[in-house]
């Protein structure tokens, strides 16, 4: 029987939910580009019960295939992979998608590496072996920042109308002023 102040999740039959993530709305479209298949299957694995569409990609050349044909939001890369390095992936994608989050999810332990990943642009660096959390935290974290980044834009664009808007009625102003001056000194 249910009591008042029962936190276990029941369904209409009256028997408990099974302790599991349930699927979500969609959040986003990630693409997953790995050239090991156990890592893409162990992320997919991870993100999609929690409402991401995970799209996957073995290698760059692949990555860039994918987001030439598809909308994505995100992209969790590797940076040493057969065919090429993530942190060219990241340098490719910027100016074809530049409002593309990426997050790196790599075996390479190096200060260096993970600071050059973050000036050419992404959005962080997770490092293999990665706990569960620190992916969907990443994650969720990167889509975040992307979403305010777009937001700001678009109101620095409503903005600049706005600003152009009134720079144009403040000069029509200024012209009719002196036409009436004009017309008053004569």
């Amino acid at each position: 029987a249910l009591r008042w102040g029962d936190r276990t999740p029941f369904t209409f039959s009256g028997r408990p939910l099974p302790r599991q993530v349930r699927p979500m709305a969609p959040q986003g479209t990630l693409l997953i580009v790995d050239d090991e298949p156990q890592i893409r299957r162990m992320l997919r694995r991870i993100l999609q019960p929690r409402g991401y569409v995970c799209l996957e990609a073995g290698g760059v050349q692949e990555a860039l295939k994918v987001v030439r044909e598809q909308r994505v939001d995100l992209v969790l890369s590797d940076i040493n992979m057969e065919d090429g390095s993530g942190l060219d992936l990241i340098t490719e994608l910027q100016p074809r998608v530049p409002d593309l989050a990426v997050v790196m999810v790599t075996s390479t332990d190096d200060a260096r590496v993970a600071v050059e990943s973050l000036e050419r642009g992404a959005y962080g660096y997770v490092m293999k072996p990665f706990q569960i959390n620190e992916i969907i935290i990443q994650v969720a974290n990167a889509l975040r920042r992307r979403e305010l980044e777009l937001e700001h834009r678009d109101r620095e664009t409503l903005l600049s109308a706005r600003v152009r808007s009134a720079t144009k009625a403040l000069r029509r102003t200024q012209e009719e002023i002196a036409l009436r001056l004009i017309a008053a000194s004569e």
